[in-house]
């Protein structure tokens, strides 16, 4: 279905930055990750360790080391073992988008079940992310977007083809 991308800067203190994205002008998803996940006692370690990770990530710079990788250009943060994951496409080490997440249980007894498409949820916001990331990286790629140091110039709303649930 076709869908309303808009991206905004949320922060960019120190060397990297970070953006979010609302589809067709709702609640920016990592918003809506973070309301969702910030006081849910049982990820509550969880959340912080991404917290603490995206916060270094700002200082630092968005290196491979951060993430876990999740296919084509998209991570996920933590890299540590844990119930809950926030998907991510990094354009450049100074420049990250932050997408959505939620929880991944783990299946001890059959663990070729772990992989992301086994989850529905995770899967739409994975292959969400790595379809507008790759939107951006065409458009900085023709020219319409300018990456300069940590900030992306030019960028406007856009429609990509996001699958139904």
């Amino acid at each position: 279905m076709k869908r309303k991308i808009e991206l905004e800067k949320l922060d960019e203190e120190g060397y990297a930055s970070l953006y979010v994205f609302n589809i067709d002008g709702g609640d920016y998803e990592y918003l809506k990750y973070y309301s969702e996940f910030e006081n849910d006692k049982k990820v509550q370690w969880d959340f912080d360790v991404i917290d603490r990770r995206i916060e270094k990530i700002l200082e630092d710079g968005a290196e491979d080391e951060h993430f876990r990788r999740e296919g084509k250009a998209v991570k996920a943060l933590p890299i540590e073992t844990s119930l809950l994951r926030l998907y991510c496409y990094r354009i450049s080490p100074k420049i990250l988008i932050l997408g959505n997440g939620g929880l991944k249980p783990r299946n001890k007894k059959e663990p070729e079940k772990n992989k992301t498409q086994n989850f529905p949820i995770l899967n739409k916001y994975c292959e969400t992310i790595r379809l507008i990331g790759d939107e951006i990286k065409l458009q900085i790629k023709s020219g319409k977007v300018i990456k300069k140091g940590n900030e992306l110039i030019g960028l406007k709303p856009f429609i990509i083809d996001i699958p139904d649930d």
